[in-house]
């Protein structure tokens, strides 16, 4: 058997790293992430406690890399450029990923929302979120504005709040939730 070659070892890193990162984000949405030490998630993702550490500086940045990953997913397909707005078509394929993204990965916005209710967590990622979350604050501004809404700003954090609600519901009630019918009424009421 010849020697492995330098992308089967970096396949094999990257398999590793994404075990963890699955193992942490079950972990994290169903125990918390206080209560969910470095050597559970060792244990569960089959792997050393010491070879989490390779991958991730501590726990606070394996929690870091779990919301930036799940946010740039959701944030990434926009392609929006600099000073651009929202179109309305833009905006409605934004609430289509949005949903289609909370049915995909119901742990990761099961995680995200807990996250919110935990000041000491929060605090851990608050400023990375901010920063991930702006541009899109701001074309959601930029939108209402266009629309002549009265106050755009509260108006762009009203349309987020209320995704942050729906999906705070659908994680509750995933068997009972109209998801659909509400994914309708949110683009009716908001675009």
């Amino acid at each position: 058997m010849s020697p492995r070659t330098s992308d089967q070892w970096n396949a094999i890193r990257q398999e590793k790293r994404q075990v963890i990162l699955d193992t942490a984000l079950t972990l994290f949405a169903q125990g918390g992430y206080h209560e969910t030490p470095i050597s559970l998630i060792a244990k569960e993702a089959g792997v050393s406690k010491g070879l989490i550490y390779n991958y991730f500086e501590s726990k606070e940045s394996l929690l870091n890399e779990i919301v930036s990953l799940g946010l740039d997913e959701l944030i990434k397909e926009l392609k929006m450029e600099g000073n651009a707005c929202f179109t309305k078509e833009q905006l409605v394929r934004y609430i289509d990923i949005t949903f289609l993204k909370l049915q995909e990965n119901p742990k990761f916005y099961q995680l995200f929302l807990s996250l919110f209710t935990q000041p000491r967590v929060l605090s851990i990622f608050q400023d990375k979120f901010f920063n991930q979350i702006l541009p899109l604050l701001i074309l959601l501004e930029k939108y209402y504005e266009a629309k002549g809404k009265e106050d755009p700003k509260a108006q762009a954090y009203l349309f987020m709040a209320v995704l942050d609600g729906v999906g705070m519901d659908f994680i509750a009630n995933r068997e009972h939730f109209p998801l659909a019918e509400i994914k309708k009424l949110v683009i009716e009421i908001f675009t």
